[in-house]
């Protein structure tokens, strides 16, 4: 698991480089100008609010697709550690009251996920007829993320609260009221 210690070294991806070129910026503004700053690195966030989009992240496209019965892509081998949005926003907030004039926090869970126990979990909760399709990561993935959030424990006194199986229940629920309303205002015709 990665710690706040740990430079992201080598990029896989455009995603990684870009927050890792945003950390060095602001480390460089603190060292030259002072400029008090915290950062918070957010492991896998999800939950109610995220409407299923191609773009968006794993858990949004798999219950999208779960809703309409199609197939599940995953990639072959690839955990996450997924948190619950309620638990990330208690993290930045413990992180931004934190007395420092520079500090880098890790907020998220320890509890690693494989992407097929997430999409088979989806595929229960949403009674879908979904089949599951495991594919071969394709570059610029990282096949595993997880963190080390020992520091914000010690640190902020914050650790994460809602286990993924609830989280996922709240999230997955959150979809099929949010399908139903869509279908009673006309804005979609199959649920």
């Amino acid at each position: 698991p990665v710690d706040e210690t740990m430079r992201p070294g080598k990029q896989r991806g455009i995603y990684g480089l870009t927050k890792w070129m945003a950390e060095e910026f602001i480390e460089y503004y603190h060292g030259r100008y002072g400029l008090k700053a915290i950062i918070v690195r957010i492991f896998m966030c999800y939950g109610p609010g995220e409407i299923p989009n191609p773009f968006r992240s794993a858990i949004s496209r798999f219950i999208g697709r779960a809703l309409k019965n199609e197939e599940i892509i995953v990639h072959e081998g690839s955990e996450r550690s997924w948190c619950y949005e309620d638990d990330i926003v208690k993290g930045i907030y413990a992180a931004a009251m934190y007395e420092s004039s520079f500090d880098i926090f890790n907020i998220g869970i320890d509890e690693p996920w494989s992407m097929e126990a997430v999409a088979e979990e989806i595929i229960e909760l949403t009674n879908s007829e979904s089949i599951i399709r495991i594919e071969p990561i394709p570059l610029g993935i990282t096949p595993v993320k997880a963190g080390n959030f020992a520091k914000a424990k010690w640190l902020l006194g914050w650790e994460a609260k809602i286990p993924f199986r609830e989280g996922i229940k709240r999230t997955v629920e959150w979809n099929i009221e949010r399908r139903k309303d869509m279908k009673l205002k006309g804005e979609i015709t199959t649920i």
